[in-house]
């Protein structure tokens, strides 16, 4: 028997998947990365009925958050405001607080939510950090 399997159903338990909001906006831009945030995001309702006495599975899809690929956070940040469609990005306390609401509510099982300041409407084709 599996860890969960021994899990008594009593205690209120909560497991939180972190996707990305790129599986709500599909384009060509890092596909491997993709491609496994899809993977898990595929396996959300699956986990949530298969342990939904032992367990409550839900997932986190954030947005850009922080800067990578050698881009400053200031420079994201400008380019967030130029071409989001809200003009804004979450920032890390919008993630936390998403991930300490599922934490502490029983009723939320099997639940995705994209915290990304509406990132995936963007009417961009490729990710903000790449450069035609």
């Amino acid at each position: 028997a599996s860890l969960v399997d021994r899990l008594t159903p009593s205690e209120d338990r909560s497991v939180t998947l972190f996707t990305d909001y790129k599986v709500h906006r599909v384009n060509r831009d890092f596909f491997s990365y993709s491609i496994s945030k899809h993977a898990l995001a595929g396996t959300l309702d699956y986990l949530a009925v298969a342990y939904a006495r032992q367990l409550r599975i839900n997932a986190i899809a954030p947005g850009p958050v922080l800067a990578a690929h050698g881009m400053t956070q200031e420079a994201l940040n400008t380019l967030v405001a130029a071409e989001s469609i809200s003009g804004q990005h979450p920032n890390p306390h919008d993630i936390a607080r998403t991930a300490l609401f599922l934490a502490t509510t029983p009723s939320m099982v099997g639940q995705h939510i994209c915290v990304d300041a509406g990132a995936r409407f963007d009417a961009r084709t490729r990710e903000l950090v790449v450069q035609d």
